[in-house]
């Protein structure tokens, strides 16, 4: 392998990376906008639960992870710019934002868990078809059983 073929690959996982974090970051700040009201568990115009009444009452925690990602980020950024690039630093900046995103990933479902907790069976039914847990498209529509 050259060390274009090398310098590309990186940047092409780096580039992923980075847009699958900002994609993700961008979902989570649009579900956590607030309306002021208290949380309640309602729909979406597809009948599916609203996530952004199940965050709302997590925000705190969760807005402390964002700005550690936030940092985390930085530093790959700023590893990715160095002159002289130095691979190890962009490894280990790269490694902190993985540590990063996956206590934020635990976070992420201790909420869900402690949401779920307080929903009635059709409230989860809901959840469970909605497209946070399915994916964007849903599959086939509702998976009741």
């Amino acid at each position: 392998m050259n060390r274009l073929t090398k310098n590309l690959g990186i940047a092409l996982v780096v580039s992923v990376v980075l847009n699958v974090f900002f994609l993700g970051f961008s979902a989570a700040r649009y579900v956590r906008r607030g309306d002021g009201h208290p949380p309640s568990f309602e729909s979406d115009a597809d009948g599916s639960i609203s996530m952004r009444s199940l965050w709302k009452r997590h925000a705190a925690s969760l807005g402390a992870r964002h700005e550690a990602i936030d940092a985390a980020r930085q530093s790959v950024r700023e590893a990715l710019i160095a002159e002289p690039f130095q691979a190890p630093a962009l490894e280990r900046a790269l490694a902190s934002l993985r540590k990063e995103t996956d206590e934020t990933q635990v976070m992420l479902h201790r909420a869900l868990v402690e949401s779920a907790a307080d929903m009635s069976l059709e409230e989860r039914r809901r959840l469970a078809d909605s497209r946070w847990v399915m994916g964007v498209v849903p599959r086939g529509g509702p998976h009741h059983r």
